[in-house]
């Protein structure tokens, strides 16, 4: 089971050790969000499609950060050398690139 409090709220999420089970759910983006939020210090539900490059959210230490709280999280490896800007330079472009790359796992 996983505890996470955010800055207003209080999630508890079971953890399982399938990814599968992530696919496409509302826990995968919370996660997400939650992580983003936890690297940049700002929520950013309300700017799903603000490119965190270009408003300097993400720096290199941010994107090793967030691969590699995704990876604890998702219980994944994500090679830093593949993993393309233009696939997670936004919230939603992150999670539809995470859910493609569980997708084809499963």
């Amino acid at each position: 089971m996983l505890i996470y409090l955010g800055k207003t709220t209080l999630y508890i999420i079971v953890k399982y050790n399938d990814i599968t089970e992530y696919k496409g759910g509302i826990y995968m983006q919370e996660l997400i969000y939650n992580i983003l939020e936890e690297i940049t210090g700002e929520d950013l539900h309300e700017e799903s499609n603000v490119n965190l490059f270009d408003n300097e959210r993400l720096d290199s230490l941010g994107i090793i950060e967030l691969i590699v709280a995704i990876e604890d999280k998702f219980n994944i490896i994500l090679d830093p050398a593949i993993v393309e800007r233009k696939d997670i330079e936004t919230p939603n472009k992150l999670i539809e690139y995470l859910q493609a790359l569980i997708n084809s796992k499963t």
